[in-house]
Parts: structure tokens; sequence; C-alpha cells
């Protein structure tokens, strides 16, 4: 997959919970976890944001409150 000429991105979360969107989040390739939870709600959020912006296509990233 990632010799892919598609645009990808791998999204890895902390353990999911049902919480509220916090919009604070800290994403990246090289991050070790702050917390063992993040809301559905944040990842949501930070997918449909890189399907605006792009600035993580061909990596596959960490996302964690």
């Amino acid at each position: 997959m990632t010799k892919s000429s598609l645009n990808w991105t791998i999204f890895r979360p902390s353990g999911l919970t049902d919480g509220a969107l916090t919009g604070s989040y800290s994403i990246g390739e090289n991050i070790q976890a702050k917390s063992s939870q993040i809301a559905r709600a944040d990842v949501a959020h930070a997918i449909l944001k890189e399907l605006d912006e792009e600035t993580l296509v061909h990596m596959a990233v960490t996302i964690t409150n």
C-alpha cells in the first residue's frame, strides 16, 4: 500500500471513547500517546480536516488527546 499512487493516510487512535468533540488533540508520525483515550468525535474531526488540507498524505499517524 505504501507504494500506491493513490492518496492515503492511516489514523492510529488511542482508545476510542464516545465523548464529545474537544478539538484538542495531537497528531503525528512520531508522537507518544498522552492518554489512552480519544473521543471518536475528535478522530472524525481530524479525518475531515485531513480531507480538506491533505497535509498527512502517505503517512501513518497517531492521534491522541
